[in-house]
């Protein structure tokens, strides 16, 4: 059995990038007088206080997170699912305390923090991820899309609920990188030979 990873990565265009940052930084200039390149890096620490996270995520759509979290039989097989198909590839967390975290967690989802909420939701989209539609309706009873959809925009919420640009969490961090992975252009797929 291989484990393979595909994804399609779109790229940013930077003018548009430059463009953005140009309109939301008010008296700031991205390009210097006595610079020969079109946009320079100036004022570059404040880029992120001025587009937010906005400029990953959506903050305009509000979910209610907590209750997104999937019944705690499920927390169990997704987690599992993740172990299975994704932890292979992408050797980002300690398994032990994160197995030990998530089996506390889904028996008290009232006590989860904030970062470990986040990476809870961004691990759900990557095992979902990973997961075809058929074995998705057997073992949780609805389609893929429907329950990568409420997975992944629970995790973006979830991270915004961390400051994850300001955090310096680890478990924040690990969050985040797993939510970049977990959208649509990315599948992960198990392929038996």
């Amino acid at each position: 059995m291989f484990v393979t990873f595909r994804c399609t990565w779109y790229t940013w265009k930077c003018e548009a990038y430059a463009d953005y940052i140009h309109k939301t930084s008010g008296s700031r200039h991205l390009q210097s007088e006595n610079s020969d390149s079109e946009y320079s890096v100036h004022d570059a620490g404040n880029v992120l206080d001025t587009a937010g996270p906005d400029i990953l995520f959506d903050s305009r759509q509000r979910i209610n997170v907590r209750s997104t979290h999937p019944p705690p039989v499920d927390i169990l097989k997704l987690w599992q699912t993740y172990l299975d198909n994704v932890e292979p590839l992408l050797k980002i967390l300690h398994v032990p305390t994160v197995q030990q975290s998530i089996t506390n967690a889904s028996g008290d989802l009232d006590t989860v923090s904030k970062p470990m909420e986040a990476l809870m939701f961004s691990m759900y989209a990557c095992a979902i991820n990973s997961m075809n539609d058929a074995d998705c309706r057997s073992v949780f009873g609805d389609p893929k899309t429907i329950l990568f959809r409420r997975y992944n925009a629970a995790a973006k919420q979830a991270l915004l609920g961390t400051e994850f640009l300001k955090s310096s969490e680890l478990v924040v961090l690990q969050a985040f990188v797993l939510s970049l992975v977990s959208p649509p252009v990315c599948r992960l797929e198990v392929v038996a030979l």
